[in-house]
């Protein structure tokens, strides 16, 4: 298929051998990282305040209207296998109704789902996230979660917190992406130094029991790279090599 790219701030399609579809409408003023893709190929991404459906010939659905408050940021979006649209950052209102940190939505209109309530004592941002088998999220960023400040926390299916696990304890050290395997490891990745108070320099693999596989040890230091993969759109600073990957 074609790939979506982020370039200067604009949102472009490529074509197989890399050159610029010109069929596709020039869209601008793209949040860096703020993209998705569900599995119908529809494109989520977001623009000052605002979350933007696109078709997947890049035209703008005029029904779909989502926003957050005034001091607020979006920092991410994560298609979910069942059709919702997940938008998470550092907000404490969404489409004018109470709702803080992350948010589920329904892809078509967006609409917030009433069924998924984050914690709204919890403060911080939210800069990752992963959609688990069971459905239920594993959450990373800045968070005032006793256990995982900068670590990660898992959410149930409602938007309960419900465990958490330690990340570095040093400032301006987060989580940044989470990125899935085949064979169901989950690598995190951004700028930390520790992950379950092990040193780790940017990248650690956990098992599917969420525990950490210390026989990983990258050689590498803050990493900058990004891929896409899987029927749900992705993006993450790791390569997955999924023949292979994550020992």
């Amino acid at each position: 298929g074609k790939i979506i790219v982020r370039r200067n701030g604009t949102l472009v399609r490529l074509n197989t051998d890399g050159s610029i579809d010109n069929t596709f409408p020039t869209v601008q003023n793209v949040t860096p990282t703020s993209i998705a893709i569900d599995a119908g190929d529809a494109i989520y991404y977001a623009r000052n305040k605002q979350l933007i459906k696109l078709s997947a010939d890049g035209v703008q659905d005029p029904n779909f209207e989502s926003h957050v408050n005034a001091q607020g940021f979006i920092s991410g979006i994560q298609a979910a296998p069942d059709g919702g649209i997940f938008v998470f950052g550092n907000f404490s209102s969404f489409n004018d109704v109470d709702r803080s940190r992350i948010v589920k939505l329904d892809s078509e209109n967006g609409v917030l789902d009433p069924n998924f309530v984050f914690d709204p004592t919890v403060s911080g941002v939210i800069r990752a996230v992963l959609v688990m088998p069971d459905n239920s999220l594993m959450v990373a960023g800045e968070l005032n979660i006793a256990g995982a400040s900068r670590g990660f926390t898992i959410v149930g299916p409602a938007g309960t917190p419900t465990s958490s696990a330690a990340g570095s304890s040093s400032a301006y050290e987060y989580i940044l992406s989470f990125s899935q395997a085949d064979n169901g490891k989950i690598f995190a990745s951004g700028t930390f130094s520790a992950l379950q108070s092990e040193p780790l320099p940017a990248i650690g693999l956990l098992n599917e029991d969420l525990s950490l596989v210390t026989s990983f040890k990258p050689q590498v230091s803050r990493l900058t790279l990004y891929y896409q993969s899987g029927s749900v759109g992705r993006c993450g600073p790791v390569f997955i090599d999924n023949a292979g990957s994550g020992g």
